[in-house]
C-alpha cells in the first residue's frame, strides 16, 4: 500500500486537504466505509452522500437509524461474517448504470433532508423559542434521583443543589426521595421496576419513549432534567414530558480509567451533556468516546456550616496529647487502598508508642476472606491500629472522629473525587493522598502545579501529595475488559471501552509523606515551624 505498482488498481494518498477530499470524493463511483463498531453519525457519509456519491457502509453506521432507514443512496450490509458477500453484491448492482444513476440522485436529497442547513435551523429554532427567548413561565428543573441531605455522597449534593435552584426562582420537581423537604419542590413517587426489568429501565424501556405515561400532572413538561444516582438511568427521556427543546443532563462518577462500552452509546444518543464531579471524570468520558464538548465539571462539595455545628470535638491542641492519631473512613474496597494502608503502617509505625491509625470501614467489596485474614493479623500485630470495622456511625460521630485526628490518610488507587478527603481539610486535618492524574488533582496540588489557578490563598488543611502513576487494574473488581461490580444480586460483568485502569501509589513516597506529616505535627506541639510537608515546600 505505501509503494503501489504503476500498473497497480490501488491508489493511495496520505493527508488531504478539504477542497482535495471533495475533488477525490467526486470523482470516484462508490465510496466505501466498513464500519465494524458501533459509531456515531460518519462524516465520511454523509460528505459522500451531499456530493451525490453513493456509499455502501454498515448497519453500525449511526448515520441512519429508524427515522433515517439506509437504502435512498447508501447501502448498509451486517457487520459480521456476512459483510463481504454483501458489499460485492452491492458494488455489483451499482455497476449497473440505472442503478447507480438513482443511487446518486438519491444520496444528496437524503443528506439535504436530514442533515441540511433548513433541519439544523429548524431543530435549533424550536429550542431557541422555547428555552432561550425570555418567557413568562418559571425554568422547570427535574431531578431524577433522592435528594437527602443525610444520604449518600451524591444524594447529599443534590438536596443543595435543589436548594439553589428553588432560591433562583426556578420550578423544582423531584423524581424519587426528598429528606428533609424544601419549600416548593414538588417530589413524584418513581416507579418501581422488578428485578427481571432492571437492565431494560437502565438501557431503555421496552415500548418506544413516546409511548410511557407520565408519572406527573398532566400537561407536566421539564425544560431541564438532570440525572443522578447509582446504577445510571441511561434510557431516554420520555417524550410524555421532556419534549423538544428539553435537555438531558447526567452526573457520573466514575473511577476505573473507560467507561462499560455498552455504556457510550446511549449516553451520545440520550444524554446532552455527562458531568463528572472532577477533571478525571472529565478525562474518562473524552478516552471513552463521548464528545468533549458534551463533557462538563460539576465539582462535589460540602457544607462546612452543617460539618462544624455538628461536631462537638476539637482537635488536638498542641502539647496535649502525645499520640498523633492517622485516621482513614470509607469501604473496605481494594480501590480504597485498604491493603496499602494496613502494610505501609505496619512497615512504619506498627511498634510505635507516639503515634496510632483509626481505620474506620463500612460496607466491603472485593478482598478475599485471605487478605482480609491479613489485614486482620496486622492489626493483631500492631497494637498503633484501631479498626471500626462495619460501623455505621452517625454523621455527628463521623465528623467527631475525623476532627479528633491529626492526619487524613487516603492513599487510594480509585476515586470519582474524594469527598471525605476535603472534609478533613476542612477541619484543619493533614492530608496525604495521591497526585498525578487522580481526582485528587483537584485540590491537592498548589499554585506551583496549577497555574491557572489565580493568586495563592492557604487552606486549613496541610497537603502532602504522593506521587503516583496510572496502572492496569488486575484486582476484584476488574476482570480482563470487564469490571464486575453491578447490581442485581449476583455477579453482573460489563465490558469496558479499554482495560480498566487505576492509580498505584509510590510506596516509597507514601512512606515519605507519612514521616513527612507526622514529624510536622509533632514540630507544631513542640512550638516549631509548621512546615508543610508536600512536594513543592509551600502552603497551599
Amino acid at each position: 500500500l505505501a509503494a503501489p505498482r504503476s500498473d497497480s488498481e490501488v491508489v493511495c494518498h496520505g493527508p488531504m486537504s478539504d477542497g482535495d477530499l471533495d475533488a477525490l470524493i467526486q470523482s470516484v463511483g462508490v465510496v466505501i466505509n466498513p464500519i465494524r463498531e458501533p459509531a456515531g453519525i460518519s462524516t465520511k457519509t454523509l460528505r459522500s452522500m451531499a456530493h451525490g456519491t453513493p456509499v455502501v457502509t454498515t448497519h453500525l453506521d449511526g448515520t441512519f437509524d429508524a427515522s433515517r432507514p439506509c437504502g435512498e443512496g447508501a447501502f448498509c450490509c451486517p457487520p459480521d461474517g456476512g459483510m463481504l458477500e454483501c458489499f460485492v453484491t452491492s458494488l455489483l448492482d451499482l455497476e449497473q448504470p440505472p442503478f447507480w444513476e438513482a443511487a446518486a440522485r438519491d444520496a444528496p436529497d437524503f443528506a439535504r433532508r436530514h442533515f441540511g442547513v433548513a433541519r439544523y435551523e429548524s431543530d435549533w429554532a424550536k429550542v431557541i423559542e422555547d428555552v432561550v427567548v425570555p418567557r413568562q413561565e418559571k425554568i422547570r428543573i427535574l431531578l431524577e434521583g433522592d435528594v437527602i441531605m443525610d444520604g449518600g455522597s451524591m444524594e447529599a449534593q443534590m438536596w443543595h443543589v435543589m436548594e439553589a435552584a428553588v432560591q433562583m426562582g426556578w420550578e423544582v420537581r423531584i423524581l424519587g426521595k426528598l429528606k428533609p423537604e424544601l419549600a416548593g419542590v414538588e417530589v413524584t413517587e418513581p416507579r418501581k421496576i422488578g428485578r427481571r426489568r432492571w437492565w431494560g429501565g437502565l438501557f431503555g424501556p421496552a415500548q418506544p419513549e413516546q409511548e410511557v405515561a407520565s408519572p406527573f400532572p398532566t400537561g407536566y413538561r421539564a425544560d431541564v432534567i438532570l440525572r443522578q444516582g447509582w446504577p445510571p438511568v441511561l434510557s431516554a427521556s420520555p417524550a410524555s414530558f421532556c419534549g423538544p427543546g428539553c435537555r438531558v443532563g447526567i452526573i457520573l462518577p466514575w473511577e476505573f480509567g473507560f467507561l462499560p462500552r455498552s455504556w457510550v452509546g446511549p449516553l451520545t444518543d440520550h444524554v446532552d451533556v455527562v458531568y463528572g464531579p472532577s477533571t478525571y471524570n472529565q478525562k474518562v468520558f473524552v478516552d471513552s468516546g463521548i464528545n468533549p464538548e458534551r463533557t462538563g465539571l460539576l465539582p462535589a462539595g460540602i457544607d462546612c456550616d452543617a460539618i462544624h455545628a455538628r461536631s462537638n470535638a476539637t482537635q488536638p491542641e498542641e502539647g496535649a496529647n502525645d499520640i498523633v492519631t492517622f485516621v482513614f473512613s470509607g469501604g473496605l474496597l481494594p480501590r480504597k487502598g485498604i491493603d496499602i494502608i494496613l502494610e505501609e503502617w505496619k512497615r512504619v509505625y506498627c511498634k510505635a508508642t507516639d503515634v496510632r491509625l483509626v481505620l474506620h470501614t463500612t460496607y466491603e467489596l472485593g478482598y478475599s476472606p485471605k487478605e482480609i485474614g491479613a489485614f486482620e493479623d496486622i492489626v493483631k500485630k500492631c497494637k498503633s491500629v484501631v479498626w471500626k470495622r462495619q460501623d455505621w456511625m452517625s454523621a455527628e460521630d463521623h465528623f467527631d472522629m475525623i476532627r479528633g485526628s491529626d492526619i487524613y490518610f487516603a492513599p487510594f488507587r480509585s476515586e470519582g473525587f474524594g469527598l471525605p478527603i476535603v472534609e478533613a481539610m476542612e477541619m484543619g486535618l493533614r492530608v496525604i493522598a495521591p497526585v498525578g492524574g487522580t481526582a485528587a488533582d483537584d485540590y491537592m496540588l498548589g499554585p506551583k502545579k496549577r497555574k491557572k489557578i489565580a493568586g495563592k490563598k492557604k487552606a486549613a488543611a496541610k497537603l502532602y501529595p504522593v506521587k503516583s502513576s496510572t496502572s492496569r487494574c488486575s484486582h476484584e473488581p476488574c476482570s480482563g475488559r470487564k469490571l464486575c461490580l453491578f447490581p442485581p444480586p449476583g455477579r453482573r460483568c460489563e465490558v469496558l471501552v479499554q482495560d480498566p485502569t487505576w492509580f498505584e501509589a509510590d510506596r516509597n513516597d507514601v512512606r515519605k509523606q507519612m514521616e513527612a506529616a507526622l514529624r510536622d505535627v509533632q514540630e507544631a506541639r513542640g512550638g516549631g515551624t509548621d512546615r508543610v510537608g508536600n512536594l513543592d515546600g509551600e502552603d497551599v
